[in-house]
This record gives structure tokens, C-alpha cells and sequence, in this order.
């Protein structure tokens, strides 16, 4: 579920963060990365099931391209 970000609350940060000698955007990305570090166990969960999923599917391609098609040719 989407929320929107309440702007008054942004600029109230971003003017803290300005004071402080703080980029919002360094801290916003620092942000992005600690999450994606938070899931790397999810990551490498999908990263390996795709990885499987396009070894069965490469193992598969050969058998296809032998067993001709439906029209009897």
C-alpha cells in the first residue's frame, strides 16, 4: 500500500538534516541500502529460485526443439 509522503514533515527533516550539515538525499539512500541489507536473506531466497527456474527451463530447451510439432511434420 502506497502512502504519501506528508511534505511537511519531509521539509521539516530535510531543513533539521540542512542544519546539521546532513545531505537528505545521502541520508535517504544510506536508508535504501540498510533496507536491501535487512533483506538480503529474501533476495538470495528469489535470486536462487530464479536461478533454478532457468536451469530446469535451459535442461528442457533441447527435449522441445526434437519432438516436432503438432501437425505431424
Amino acid at each position: 500500500m502506497a502512502v504519501k509522503i506528508d511534505g511537511v514533515i519531509k521539509k521539516r527533516a530535510q531543513s533539521l538534516m540542512a542544519l546539521n550539515g546532513q545531505s537528505y538525499e545521502e541520508w535517504l539512500n544510506e536508508q535504501h541500502q540498510k533496507y536491501l541489507n535487512e533483506q538480503a536473506d529474501v533476495i538470495d531466497q528469489l535470486l536462487k529460485k530464479e536461478l533454478e527456474r532457468k536451469k530446469r527451463e535451459n535442461q528442457q530447451k533441447p527435449h522441445q526443439m526434437h519432438g516436432g510439432n503438432s501437425n505431424g511434420e
